[in-house]
């Protein structure tokens, strides 16, 4: 049975055909990818795994709307038998206890402006994990219009699954490591015969604040290379802003009242670090020192905790790639070059080893929609036994370094979830897979932090050793 239809076999539901036509079609598509998978397995023929391009022009025409075309159409509703109207959009609610409604607000169509809108509890009943994500979610709406008041009276999400983690542990148990491997790479848009084994886990690297809390990483890679699309379109849980970084709008905004993307995401990415402007670098600093270890936001009376890994993203000169003996962190603002802040984050990505992103590094054929594995991604970050099971697999020398140590099974407990989720115990672990796949490029991440820590602040960090780890009975 090759791959493919392995994967057909064991995930039915969550399939789409990645061949290049589709790709490209749904490039042309301004909707975030998690609406693109899920308009993609709607107008694919199970069969043939054809992409219907006709009809999914047809249905976008019609249910997406344009600003400018949703006053007229909300107009014609008014006026029509049922006043009624369904399209595609992205809605947010919030709960108005004064008044003991609900409210929906469609943020692309400025509504409500002056308009009183309400949702019904067996609307937001029937799909509420969906509606508790503060960014608001996307789906199929219908709206009933009586003259200024507005009500959503029905509601479908661009799903066609459900995040059952029980049933993916169940699956993976089909696929031997390999397999696997290629699974997961397919299904986030890679060819995973086009890598070679270090491609790979860096590639995977990439993925890992989507399944453990609070893991902090750095990528150094060329550009071209994908990490854009990776950090930013794969995922609804995860956040990517460039250009410039201010408190405000990354924790707390003291005059809004209102908390930052790090308590409403999995995963934030701040990308082109080298050319990122900072507002107060010193008060971010700070602020980033104490979120990067405990995840507790302190802002005047401001007190809070988020569990969002934070991801630095830069491009490096491919003459100075050299990790261990090179400062490749050297041409980053201060702020990025200060022992105290590096010092919090698990593992360096070696991005050369990914190289550039090419037309032969793409999936092609049956995958696994990027949109259930993410949401899968996003189900593991609560399952804690997995880091038991790291703890009682592991041991270090006596004078090993904590904060190494720590750093080093905050990564193993990540790459334990994504590559064995179907382990519950020490006993279902393979140990050699385990040494290779986990263990191994766990120390390689944490030991280039340590090996940059080394140039940036020799003084403190030349004799600070990386602790000798041993697999438990092995």
């Amino acid at each position: 049975m090759t791959l493919n239809s392995k994967i057909i076999k064991n995930f039915p539901f969550a399939v789409v055909n990645k061949s290049a036509s589709t790709t490209t079609l749904l490039n042309f598509l301004e909707l975030p990818s998690d609406c693109k998978n899920w308009l993609c397995q709607k107008f694919t023929d199970k069969k043939t795994g054809r992409l219907n391009a006709y009809l999914l022009s047809e249905y976008v025409k019609k249910m997406r709307l344009k600003p400018e075309e949703f006053n007229m159409k909300m107009l014609e509703a008014r006026h029509s038998s049922n006043g009624q109207i369904k399209f595609l959009s992205k809605v947010r609610i919030e709960f108005d206890y004064d008044k003991d409604i609900i409210k929906f607000f469609l943020d692309e169509y400025q509504l409500p402006k002056k308009t009183s809108t309400s949702v019904e509890w067996n609307v937001i009943s029937k799909y509420k994990s969906y509606f508790l994500n503060p960014n608001g979610v996307w789906g199929e709406i219908t709206i009933q219009y009586d003259c200024s008041r507005l009500e959503m009276i029905n509601f479908v999400p661009l799903c066609p699954y459900s995040y059952d983690l029980k049933t993916f542990r169940e699956k993976r148990e089909h696929f031997t490591l390999e397999e696997w491997i290629d699974v997961l790479l397919g299904g986030l848009g890679f060819n995973s015969n086009a890598y070679d084994k270090e491609g790979k886990i860096a590639l995977l690297e990439r993925f890992l604040p989507l399944v453990e809390s609070r893991l902090n990483m750095i990528e150094a890679s060329i550009k071209g290379s994908g990490k854009s699309y990776c950090y930013s379109q794969v995922s609804k849980y995860s956040w990517l802003t460039a250009g410039s970084l201010s408190r405000a709008t990354a924790f707390y905004n003291n005059t809004t009242k209102k908390t930052g993307y790090f308590f409403s995401n999995d995963t934030v990415t701040f990308d082109e670090i080298q050319t990122m402007a900072i507002n107060k670098p010193e008060e971010m600093a700070g602020m980033l020192k104490t979120y990067l270890e405990s995840g507790e936001v302190r802002i005047g009376n401001f007190v809070g905790n988020a569990d969002a890994g934070l991801t630095l993203v830069g491009n490096v000169n491919i003459n100075k790639t050299d990790f261990e003996k090179q400062n490749v962190l050297s041409g980053l603002p201060k702020m990025w070059n200060e022992s105290a802040v590096i010092d919090r984050f698990s593992l360096i990505i070696d991005g050369i080893k990914i190289g550039r992103f090419s037309e032969n590094k793409r999936a092609t054929g049956f995958n696994l929609s990027a949109e259930y594995l993410t949401g899968m991604f996003h189900e593991l970050r609560s399952e804690f036994y997995y880091r038991a099971i790291i703890d009682e697999m592991l041991i270090a020398e006596d004078d090993c370094d904590v904060r190494n140590f720590e750093q080093i099974k905050r990564v193993a407990t990540a790459l334990l979830k994504l590559l064995f989720p179907h382990v519950t115990s020490v006993d279902d672990i393979d140990v050699d897979e385990f040494r290779e796949w986990v263990l191994e490029p766990a120390i390689k991440g944490r030991y280039l932090v340590l090996c940059q820590l080394r140039f940036i602040d020799g003084k403190e960090y030349n004799d600070i050793k990386m602790p000798k780890i041993k697999i438990k009975n092995a």
